[in-house]
């Protein structure tokens, strides 16, 4: 169901849960006292944990920072103070049979469900549409602190849960539907360097995506196609593990100076981090609503 090196996206069906959550409830129901006392407790109790779905992951790591508000919590005050002998619990409603039109065989007429009746204010709530992702790939063993952030309309969707199902399997819960979805490696993982070249250069490995003096990126690489990538151009002759700083800050400051011509291009030791920041990783993925087919 979950290839190597792979990814699903996924839906929790919110009725299905509350169907499940209703029969456990309801063992034991044999007459109409264990009914009336199932119908008083099942909401308010259903109520009370989904009010403090959204602390478990603080709770399991002691990150109080880390609780997401969920819904439910003025009636799950009310229902904790009960539970607690605080307040006295409302007489549950005597079951009734509802009555549809003639014809209808009994059943009301509900718009949109007319083959089932009315739940009723005791009915578990349904909660709102959550969804997840499971990732089974190697990146959850090499990065243990990988970082998964989830967004809809620019907005950010709280993460309700991140926990490792395995070495190599991780599953995450969001408390919405998100449209856009990024993993990131740990940020401890920020570092200096470059990466092994795009394959333009000529043996050697290595190159810069080229920042301006700000920090923007440049749409220029560093050394350019064609050119000895920086481990053979800018390291020790015999000792390719020592990078010849002098020569290299030289050659970026001449070739940010042909990109930028009239700007100042002060090659210190800020300039010269700024083009050698290797930052953390990010893979992005984006839902798009498909587009209506015209018939």
């Amino acid at each position: 169901m979950l290839p190597v090196e792979s990814m699903r996206f996924f839906y929790l069906d919110s009725g299905w849960i509350a169907a499940l959550i209703d029969g456990a409830l309801s063992i034991g129901v044999e007459g109409s006292r264990d009914l009336e006392l199932h119908q008083a407790m099942s909401r308010p109790l259903v109520e009370v944990v989904a009010a403090k779905v959204g602390a478990v992951r603080a709770d399991h790591r002691t990150r109080p920072d880390l609780a997401v508000p969920t819904g439910g919590a003025e009636v799950a005050g009310a229902a904790a103070a009960t539970a607690a002998g605080l307040a006295t619990p409302p007489t549950p409603p005597t079951p009734t049979t509802p009555q549809g039109p003639p014809g209808s065989g009994g059943l009301p007429d509900i718009p949109g469900r007319p083959d089932r009746p009315d739940p009723g204010p005791d009915a578990i709530p349904l909660s709102q549409q959550r969804t997840g992702l499971l990732l089974r790939s190697a990146v959850v063993a090499g990065w243990p602190g990988l970082a998964v952030e989830a967004s809809a309309g620019g907005r950010r969707v709280p993460l309700l849960r991140l926990d490792r199902l395995s070495d190599t399997v991780l599953l995450a819960l969001f408390d919405s539907v998100p449209d856009t979805v990024t993993l990131t490696e740990p940020w401890h993982g920020l570092h200096f360097g470059f990466d092994g070249g795009d394959g333009n250069d000529e043996g050697g490995g290595g190159g810069l995506v080229l920042r301006r003096p700000d920090g923007t990126q440049l749409n220029a690489r560093f050394p350019a196609a064609g050119q000895p990538g920086l481990h053979a151009a800018f390291t020790r002759p015999g000792d390719p593990s020592v990078l010849r700083v002098r020569d290299l800050a030289d050659a970026l400051q001449a070739r940010l100076g042909e990109l930028l011509p009239g700007t100042a291009v002060p090659m210190g030791s800020a300039l010269f981090a700024t083009e050698l920041l290797a930052s953390a990783h990010q893979l992005t993925f984006h839902h798009t609503a498909p587009v209506p087919r015209e018939t």
